[in-house]
């Protein structure tokens, strides 16, 4: 399984890159260093490919992001702002690919138009278009490995052994990685074909071919059980209405074009010879002419008279640019550094647009009024907090609540400790900071009927926990209760306790489980173990798992069972269970007894509510003394809270 990560930034020196912006720079300059060796190979002036990576770079970038906008327009007419933000990803492969098309077919109509006029052959779009196919397979795959640092592309339930997890604790098809690893074949394959295929065109239309297929497939895999995921019409997404498309287009083209193929292998074998001789004079005169062609149309203004008697001083440093620029490493750099530039440039624009101005001004200035027109009423939030925890810092939280599902938010901080604050968190059994709490307002907001079911209402509020909201949990108020029916390892004076929630078929908890494991030996007086169970939904054999180790408990051998449990995570039915109870020389017939009876249910009903009470929904979550911490945690992170709470 793929644990859940994101990265948004990538830290080089004093540098701070977005990383999916980063990835895509990496991609068009991968992309241009391949398009140059083809163009080299197939006799294409490297100028074409420079300016052709200019309209690809910004047809390329506007046509994917307006169609990613108007496919997902409900959302956008509500945050303009948004528009232009490129900061989180947001575009569309297909869309993309049109706004290519155009800017390039103008392109290629103008030279040409040119070329008619100086009685000079025009430029073929097919063998420019197959030059540029091993590009756009690389450009896929090193692109779509910023969405998969960014998790973004969720895909349906699953539970296969590649599935990605997710902070809600399910588990989904990886769609990103599965598009960048099809970016990749995709690669290998048409850069192992670039030589073979013959026929003009044809290349690029295979990729076109395998592309919008595998795009129409892979839709069927992406998440429809979501707010964020992509809109259907009729079970289908726009990119898979486009892809089929798509897909017919290029299936007849090919067809066509096989059919013409095999009617001309059946003119006359002496015919056909001399068509080739022809055929490769005609291509080196074609590249001839196109160099002259080139230099009529690009000539400079400024470089000298009919006669040749002009300046060269004026051309020298046009021309010693013009050679640096010619580099591919060089042209690389270029792109690299105006696509950051111009994502930068969006993101100032979104930031000024959507937090009011400039800097990140505080979202609680804001009171009372809306970031953008809309229609949707004003929205109360309390936000009980302590200001002098850094953790419970809720700035990103509100101005995501206000940017992404409630625009009319308007959200005051209370102090925990106020009289306000303790009564809110007296309502509510509140354990954690910050706690979100609705004022009655929600009720008339667009989002309510979806989310009220994850919002626990008292006295004309709505609280919405950590649990539900998945923000994590900055500060406790107190503790998980520890039980006399606790399993627990150490002394019981230990200075320090460590609150473990674990599932026995969660691998993270199987790995921790070693760790906990040298935690204790390495403070054998210091430190004491307390386990509690958290079964996990999409973990089946996990809850007789945890009933079976609590009944081993019955017979002293609690953790003799967790271990072996964690070590045969693949093997947790009863009758491999009963296997490891004999191993264990427990008694068979007690143990049989009490795992059939239930006995244990209700103590592993009870851990699971206290943790949902503590805004736990993952495992392996630890209470280190009063410090949480949450997923897999290393040796050196459970010495450095313990030894800070020794020396106190």
């Amino acid at each position: 399984m793929i644990p859940y990560y994101t990265l948004q930034t990538v830290n080089i020196g004093p540098l701070i890159f977005n990383a999916w912006g980063l990835f895509a720079g990496l991609a068009f300059a991968a992309a241009l260093f391949i398009a140059l060796k083809e163009a080299k190979r197939k006799n294409i002036k490297e100028d074409h490919i420079f300016d052709l990576a200019i309209l690809i770079l910004v047809g390329g970038v506007a046509g994917a992001r307006a169609a990613y906008v108007l496919e997902n327009w409900n959302y956008f007419s509500q945050n303009q702002a948004e528009i232009l933000s490129f900061k989180e990803g947001g575009l569309m492969f297909l869309g993309g690919a049109l706004g290519v098309a155009l800017l390039v077919g103008a392109y290629l109509k103008f030279i040409n138009t040119r070329m008619i006029r100086l009685g000079r052959e025009k430029i073929s779009l097919a063998r420019i278009a197959d030059s540029l196919t091993p590009s756009f397979a690389i450009g896929e795959f090193i692109g779509r490995i910023g969405c998969v640092l960014a998790c973004s592309h969720l895909g349906v339930q699953t539970s296969l052994p590649w599935a990605q997890e997710y902070l809600d604790g399910s588990t989904r098809h990886p769609i990103a990685i599965y598009m960048s690893l099809n970016g990749l074949a995709m690669f290998l394959v048409f850069w192992f074909l670039r030589k073979k295929i013959k026929i003009e065109g044809a290349l690029f239309m295979l990729f076109v071919l395998w592309y919008s297929g595998t795009r129409f497939f892979l839709d069927f895999l992406r998440c429809g059980d979501l707010q964020l995921c992509d809109p259907r019409y009729s079970g289908y997404t726009p990119s898979q209405y486009i892809s089929g498309g798509v897909f017919i287009f290029a299936l007849i083209f090919l067809i066509d074009k096989y059919k013409k193929h095999m009617a001309e292998k059946q003119n006359d074998s002496e015919a056909n010879k001399q068509g080739k001789a022809n055929e490769n004079k005609d291509l080196q005169s074609s590249a001839v002419s196109h160099a002259e062609a080139e230099e009529v149309i690009f000539e400079s203004k400024d470089s000298g008279d009919e006669g040749g008697g002009g300046s060269k001083s004026g051309a020298g440093w046009r021309d010693k640019f013009s050679a640096v620029f010619k580099k591919p490493w060089a042209m690389a750099a270029v792109f690299v550094a105006v696509l950051t530039a111009g994502a930068a440039g969006a993101s100032v624009y979104y930031n000024s647009m959507y937090y009011g101005e400039m800097f990140k001004k505080s979202p609680f200035s804001f009171q009372g009024k809306t970031w953008i027109s809309s229609d949707e009423p004003i929205v109360g939030l309390k936000i009980v907090n302590d200001k002098n925890c850094v953790k419970c810092d809720a700035t990103d939280v509100v101005k995501d609540i206000k940017g992404g599902i409630m625009p009319t938010l308007s959200a005051q901080e209370i102090d925990f400790s106020s009289a306000e604050g303790k009564k809110l968190i007296e309502t509510f059994k509140i354990k954690s900071l910050p706690a979100l709490i609705f004022e009655s307002s929600i009720e008339k907001a667009a989002i309510f009927e979806k989310a009220k079911s994850a919002l626990e209402n008292k006295d004309n509020l709505y609280y919405l926990s950590s649990a539900a909201s998945g923000i994590p949990p900055g500060k406790f108020l107190e503790l998980p209760k520890i039980s006399a029916e606790d399993r627990s390892s150490g002394s019981e004076s230990a200075p320090v306790t460590i609150i473990e929630f674990s599932d026995f078929m969660c691998p993270y908890c199987k790995q921790e489980n070693d760790i906990v494991k040298q935690v204790l030996a390495a403070y054998p007086d210091k430190a004491r173990l307390v386990f509690k169970h958290l079964p996990l939904p999409i973990h089946p054999e996990a809850q007789f798992a945890a009933e079976a180790a609590e009944c081993a408990g019955d017979q002293g051998k609690f953790f003799e069972m967790a271990d072996t449990l964690f070590a045969n995570q693949d093997k947790l039915d009863a009758a491999s269970i009963t296997k490891y109870a004999r191993d264990l020389k427990l008694d068979g017939k007690k143990f049989k007894e009490c795992t059939d009876s239930g006995k244990f249910k209700d103590k592993i009903a009870n851990d699971s509510q206290i943790a949902a009470e503590f805004g736990i929904g993952g495992t392996p979550a630890f209470f280190v003394g009063d410090e949480f911490l949450g997923g897999v945690a290393s040796f050196e992170q459970f010495k450095e809270i313990i030894d800070a709470k020794l020396a106190k």
